[in-house]
């Protein structure tokens, strides 16, 4: 069955977004298909418009590129226009795209767990851009689109938000849909 026109336009606008994040990045398209356990054909196919992506290699996608799915979903027509974040007064979607890597932690009191970190120190790779938040501050702006991690290459982490019931919300490191405690490894400030 041939495609609609419409749907041959989502699948450019998905290519256009993907080969965006990815030239950010500077990959190439084979390092992002190694990254993402797919075939280089593949990827070429998907940046060109010519594939229909499934869910789970979308997911396998963003995860390569450090990215949310939200934000790789994110058309590059509408990532053109700007948005205010409380952590930064106001930036450009582009540069929301750009990961923050968060670099440094403040605990309170003695214990060592994500839910006393009540600082943190990042920088913006994208621009050179450093900073620290409180908490509820970071954990609002990774909540609304915002991309974090810790590390680099194949150590780099994403980071998440959790939500438990009991307690406030606080962020946590995320690889192969496992939590992990990487922040917690991060110096202190």
């Amino acid at each position: 069955m041939p495609i609609t026109e419409t749907q041959r336009e989502h699948r450019i606008a998905f290519g256009d977004r993907m080969r965006t994040l990815r030239a950010e990045r500077s990959l190439s398209q084979e390092q992002l298909a190694h990254l993402a356990g797919l075939d280089r054909t593949y990827v070429s196919g998907v940046e060109r418009g010519l594939r229909n992506v499934s869910l789970d290699n979308i997911h396998k996608i963003a995860d390569a590129l450090g990215v949310s799915v939200r934000a790789l979903l994110t058309p590059v027509s509408v990532a053109s226009s700007r948005i205010e974040s409380p952590m930064l007064s106001s930036v450009e979607p582009e540069e929301m795209s750009m990961a923050i890597e968060i670099t440094h932690v403040r605990f309170t009191g003695y214990e060592k767990n994500h839910e006393s970190i009540v600082r943190y120190k990042w920088r913006n790779p994208a621009d050179g851009t450093t900073g620290d938040n409180d908490k509820p501050t970071l954990v609002d702006w990774v909540d609304k689109n915002g991309e974090a991690y810790v590390g680099s290459g194949t150590q780099r982490a994403r980071v998440g938000v959790v939500r438990p019931s009991n307690t406030q919300a606080y962020l946590r490191t995320y690889a192969d849909s496992t939590w992990t405690n990487n922040l917690l490894s991060l110096p202190i400030f």
